[in-house]
């Protein structure tokens, strides 16, 4: 979801909208109400977030030895 921001605004909240953006916020400059620039995370960013998230869930397979034996079979048993 972006968020329109005001370019006279952006001057004391430029600290705020980069603490945003880390989290994953997007923003949309404008400029008398007419978009002129988006403020995103870098590529960067979400390919670290999706490695983190694969890494997460290796780590919670082989935590779970013997506990997983399928994880089709999971899948399959939550369409009960």
């Amino acid at each position: 979801m972006n968020v329109e921001i005001e370019v006279r605004d952006t001057e004391m909240k430029i600290l705020e909208l980069l603490a945003g953006v880390l989290s994953g916020h997007r923003y949309t400059f404008t400029l008398q109400g007419r978009a002129i620039a988006d403020l995103v995370p870098t590529q960067m960013n979400r390919l670290t977030d999706s490695q983190e998230a694969v890494d997460r869930m290796l780590h919670f397979i082989n935590c779970s030895t013997g506990k997983i034996k399928n994880i089709n079979s999971l899948v399959g048993s939550g369409r009960d």
